[in-house]
């Protein structure tokens, strides 16, 4: 249901060249982001060393600050990761939009979630993968008690591992196209490591 209806502030969609993303302005972060990757979008660029607030959402819509995260306790989480995006540094920094952040566990973000992360850039070596992750499990708590972030649950991900050929990649796909799906829960909990 996203669209680019600057009135749709549960499902607006922004698509830029690193990603298409479903925004949620009621929730402050994105209900999902998609993405394809493969070797080509590896490269030397680096990360990016800051986090902008996203000016390019429509002005009704409350504007998420790197700010808004300090003091919360919890990591400003990439949908589309930096790592994922390191063919150039505009590319790189256009991931770093908080449109692109949900507030995520340390231990989820830094241990299984990164792990899987890894694993997706080492199989893009040698395939093309279609992405999707995003938040889910919304119970009313925000981060840093009134701020305009909403605290998920659970983050999960979905990836589908085409291999190489020509034509879109979703003509690459069959019935035997290997698919991977997560939903960890976002909290100290999430210890087990990838792959399960």
């Amino acid at each position: 249901n996203a669209t680019s209806d600057t009135n749709n502030q549960d499902h607006f969609l922004i698509q830029r060249t690193v990603e298409a993303i479903d925004y949620s302005d009621n929730l402050g972060e994105p209900n999902w982001a998609s993405w394809d990757l493969t070797a080509d979008d590896l490269g030397g660029s680096g990360r990016n060393s800051s986090f902008y607030t996203d000016t390019n959402l429509p002005p009704n819509f409350n504007w998420v600050t790197t700010g808004d995260y300090t003091y919360s306790g919890y990591d400003r989480g990439h949908m589309c990761p930096s790592a994922d995006r390191t063919d150039t540094t505009n590319d790189n920094k256009l991931v770093f939009y908080m449109s692109n952040i949900v507030p995520q566990d340390s231990i989820n973000n830094s241990g299984v979630w990164g792990q899987f992360e890894s694993y997706c850039r080492a199989q893009a070596q040698t395939n093309e993968l279609l992405i999707i992750c995003g938040p889910s499990g919304f119970g009313g708590a925000r981060i840093n008690t009134n701020g305009p972030v909403y605290m998920p649950d659970y983050v999960w991900k979905i990836a589908v591992v085409v291999p190489p050929g020509s034509g879109v990649p979703l003509s690459r796909v069959t019935s035997s196209t290997r698919v991977i799906a997560l939903k960890i829960p976002n909290t100290d909990a999430a210890t087990n490591p990838w792959p399960f």
